[in-house]
């Protein structure tokens, strides 16, 4: 069992955050790292080298920590298929290797595996306006950063349940350098239309790189 499918299935069975860890003893699984809940959705941003990861999970409401933990594993293992060399496609979990995680139908775009661009265009196209932040577009003004990313990748998944269905969004931002993943990191707040909804009342928490439970404040 690799690493990735241990995360997500600890987290699936809602375990611990220590539990979380699967005996990994990683002291710093990112660099900068962030939490929120929408009180419909766990949210979670971290960088680690050039990527920047925003990973979402649907119907896991506030008192829902078994969603936060899920979310978090989830990430965990993304940045646990980093290598030399690794690309941002190359880190998102093909359907079904992350059980209960399946491709979501709903997105044309992504329904047989994520969705890659390397422009603003093509972005807009994939992800329906999300990647207005990510690739520094003000909606108003046209203007964007000096930097860019190099790619941008997008998955849904599914839990496929009938009963209690959710759905996790990921999207890996790679970056030119390490440097620029942190600026992203730390601009993309800045956008409105990135912020959880309802926009303005979303508390972020940060996490420690050193942490080796990061976000363990839930």
């Amino acid at each position: 069992m690799t690493r990735l499918r241990c995360l997500s299935l600890c987290a699936c069975l809602g375990l611990s955050l220590t539990t979380l860890a699967c005996g990994s003893g990683a002291a710093k699984p990112w660099d900068q790292g962030r939490i929120a809940n929408t009180g419909t959705e766990w949210w979670v941003n971290v960088t680690k080298g050039v990527f920047f990861f925003s990973v979402s999970l649907s119907n896991s409401y506030l008192t829902d920590k078994a969603g936060g933990a899920t979310v978090i594993g989830f990430t965990e293992g993304l940045i646990d298929k980093i290598t030399p060399g690794a690309s941002a496609a190359s880190l998102l979990p093909t359907s079904g290797e992350v059980p209960p995680w399946t491709y979501d139908q709903i997105s044309n775009y992504t329904m047989n595996g994520p969705a890659t661009a390397t422009n603003f265009a093509d972005a807009t196209t994939y992800v329906d306006g999300a990647a207005d932040p990510i690739f520094g577009v003000d909606p108003s003004t046209g203007s964007t950063r000096t930097y860019q990313p190099v790619a941008l990748t997008w998955e849904l998944y599914t839990n496929g349940s009938t009963t209690a269905p959710q759905q996790m969004d990921a999207k890996i931002a790679q970056m030119a350098s390490q440097g620029d993943a942190g600026k992203l990191f730390n601009d993309i707040l800045s956008f409105p239309q990135y912020t959880p909804a309802p926009v303005g009342t979303i508390t972020w928490t940060q996490c420690t790189g050193s942490d080796p439970n990061p976000c363990g404040t839930l």
